[in-house]
């Protein structure tokens, strides 16, 4: 898992030999290493928060965590406990708001307020993205891709002939 902006450059990684997870933080430019930290999950994604904090999202033991990041003080904390179950990928909305692929469903993660809802319950997505332009989740299922409105209503809907593993979207303008 890997997360860059301006400053900093995240990338979760394993050590040899062992099953502990590591955050190494890298300056963006030099690429030199200014800090490290040990996880106790493993890593799904990283989005952004603000400044120089960020949302680390991941799994222990089946159980779905989430840490906010301080990655100027090399800091952590559980912001709210999230269901039981693993995470398979999240996507920052708007603002505050992120999209959790678990495998319960869809969830919508406020963080300020903080506040968690099940959007799409029994749907399992292997990959999202968040369409800024439409304000719409795009979320894959096996074959399946559909396009969410944030409350998780299927605002469009397209079959596949084939599974899909992920999803981009690129705008022509």
């Amino acid at each position: 898992t890997i997360f860059a902006n301006d400053d900093f450059l995240l990338v979760e990684q394993n050590l040899v030999g062992d099953d502990k997870h590591f955050v190494f933080v890298y300056h963006a430019a030099t690429r030199a290493l200014l800090r490290q930290i040990e996880l106790p999950m493993d890593v799904v994604s990283v989005c952004p928060l603000e400044q120089n904090r960020v949302l680390i999202f991941g799994n222990e033991q089946g159980q779905a965590r989430v840490f906010d990041y301080d990655i100027a003080t090399n800091g952590y904390w559980e912001p709210r406990q999230l269901p039981t179950g693993n995470i398979i990928d999240v996507v920052k909305m708007d603002g505050m708001t992120y999209g959790i692929a678990h495998e319960d469903g869809l969830y919508s993660y406020t963080y300020s307020p903080n506040y968690l809802n099940l959007i799409r319950p029994g749907v399992v997505y292997n990959d999202l993205c968040f369409d800024l332009d439409k304000g719409t989740i795009i979320g894959a299922s096996l074959n399946l891709l559909e396009e969410l409105a944030p409350n998780g209503q299927v605002v469009n809907s397209v079959v596949h002939s084939e599974n899909i593993s992920s999803v981009d979207i690129h705008y022509t303008r």
